[in-house]
């Protein structure tokens, strides 16, 4: 699975890349499904912090081997629901048979298909490029699955790396849709 989820990850970060003042390049690529371990979360994302320190620990308590990078998944939007409705989750790409373990709980991605651009700059920012990645995506007519969003942070060690040079993957699982351009079909 670190192939296709790490696969998925350079392939949209070769789309391009969305800054705060660039337009917004994205496309649509396939996608295996694939198994990931998380901490899921309630409420507003102040709590965000907190939640990604506590997920960290149990990864290291439980001694877990991800096979892709940190991501978290978001369910819904402060833009549809109350802070304290808020469902996101915290997690990491791990191997099929991996085990539920004490707070963590193991799940599946099956979306077939994901819409992406790749957002460069502080994490407080990818508001930005999800959003235009939505705009993008219903301009072109392309349906959604209604959530989740996935954001996906490939820097190997975010602590060293300047806030305007954060990389994050935007994914949003799409439906099939004949009229959009699927990279396969150039």
């Amino acid at each position: 699975m670190l192939v296709v989820v790490a696969v998925a990850v350079a392939t949209a970060m070769t789309a391009g890349a969305a800054l705060a003042d660039e337009p917004l390049q994205a496309g649509i690529r396939p996608v295996d499904a694939f198994n990931y371990i998380c901490l899921p979360c309630y409420g507003p994302y102040t709590t965000y912090p907190t939640a990604v320190a506590a997920f960290l620990a149990e990864v290291r308590r439980w001694q877990i081997n991800p096979t892709g990078p940190l991501m978290t998944i978001y369910w819904n939007s402060p833009l549809e629901v109350r802070p304290e409705w808020l469902r996101w989750e915290i997690a990491y790409p791990v191997a099929e048979g991996k085990p539920s373990v004490g707070n963590l709980v193991v799940k599946r991605f099956t979306y077939p298909r994901i819409a992406t651009a790749t957002h460069r700059g502080p994490y407080l920012t990818t508001y930005r490029t999800v959003n235009a990645l939505y705009r993008w995506i219903a301009a072109r007519g392309i349906k959604t699955f209604g959530g989740p969003c996935v954001e996906f942070y490939p820097d190997r060690d975010s602590r060293t790396v300047p806030a305007d040079r954060k990389t994050t993957l935007i994914a949003i699982p799409v439906r099939s849709n004949r009229s959009a351009l699927f990279d396969e079909d150039r």
